[in-house]
């Protein structure tokens, strides 16, 4: 079996995104990247261990084989690869790209990978491990700027009119949710609702979409989000509902308010010192269980953390002794 060395002027043409269809003409013939199956699976999973998703991508799209049920199986796991190299708009353009021998990859996706996908859209985040489906760790992709939200929307919407088996599977659960979720943004940043902590539990099974809900409002806004949601686990007027919380409540909880002292973008400084301040002046784990969550969260991490976190990380725990 012929098998093209990997400094091929086609291959490396391709790998380095110069040629984009996989042919070229030399000496005055037509040239195709056409290999056997074995072969572009062998490639496939050499890029995988360099993780060089980029060029991974721009080989599966472009390589041909006469095993094309194969091939396109492959295939279908491009716009997973452009998410792994942080190509978020390009992963959402290939779900639609097709060809004459073949319909597009958003029409062979399955409700597990559609969920998968718009997770990873909204949140940056992707499936750790070889199986991103059964996967349940997850981890940041490569750092890139994510999506706007409404075009994440319109995407899922897009898919599911060309997919009716996660059409009937997921609407409305998800695209109603991300709707949903877009218009409580809105709601929040231009008509100020005075509670939150019904919200934030509201998406407790969709923390994801709590994320994406916080990370789109304003730097006021989410100043005025904080400290009513503080207010709410705090208010002498929900101890009642607080003392209800089940334990996946208290842990929930604290791994979002964990998110928010976290988060890196400079608009949000402001408000997680004045989220410290309150905190440590009401700092009773005793009380408030995902108190005790949050700092155990932090804990964990405490490699990872900014100076400041450290300093009220110190302060909270010496509040226990």
């Amino acid at each position: 079996m012929d098998v093209r060395a990997w400094d091929d002027p086609l291959l490396v043409s391709v790998l380095k995104g110069q040629n984009v269809k996989g042919e070229r003409h030399h000496r005055g013939k037509r040239e195709v990247l056409h290999e056997p199956v074995v072969v572009v699976e062998a490639r496939v999973q050499k890029l995988k261990e360099e993780n060089k998703f980029r060029e991974l991508s721009r080989y599966l799209r472009a390589v041909r084989s006469d095993n094309k049920v194969q091939l396109r199986s492959m295939k279908d796991h491009v716009p997973f690869y452009l998410c792994k190299a942080g190509d978020y708009f390009g992963a959402m353009n290939c779900f639609f790209a097709s060809s004459s021998q073949t319909c597009c990859v958003a029409c062979r996706l399955s409700p597990a990978h559609f969920v998968m996908y718009m997770k990873t859209l909204v949140t940056g985040r992707m499936p750790a491990g070889s199986d991103p489906i059964l996967s349940t760790q997850w981890e940041a992709a490569k750092d890139s700027n994510l999506p706007k939200k409404s075009d994440v929307i319109k995407c899922a919407l897009r898919i599911m009119n060309w997919n009716i088996t996660v059409f009937m599977d997921q609407y409305p659960r998800q695209a109603l949710l991300l709707l949903v979720t877009q218009a409580l943004i809105d709601r929040i940043t231009y008509r100020r609702m005075m509670t939150f902590l019904s919200v934030v539990m509201a998406f407790k099974e969709n923390a994801w979409a709590l994320r994406w809900l916080y990370n789109g409002l304003g730097p006021e806004t989410l100043h005025v989000f904080m400290s009513v949601l503080l207010d709410d686990l705090y208010s002498e007027r929900n101890t009642h509902f607080t003392r209800k919380f089940e334990l996946s409540d208290e842990q929930y909880i604290g791994d979002f308010l964990c998110y928010h002292i976290q988060d890196p973008r400079p608009m949000t400084y402001g408000t997680k010192r004045y989220v410290f301040d309150v905190l440590h002046k009401n700092w009773h784990e005793r009380d408030y269980l995902w108190q005790y969550y949050l700092r155990m969260i932090l804990q964990q991490c405490s490699h990872e953390l900014e100076p400041e976190t450290h300093r009220f990380l110190d302060a909270i725990k010496r509040r226990n002794y």
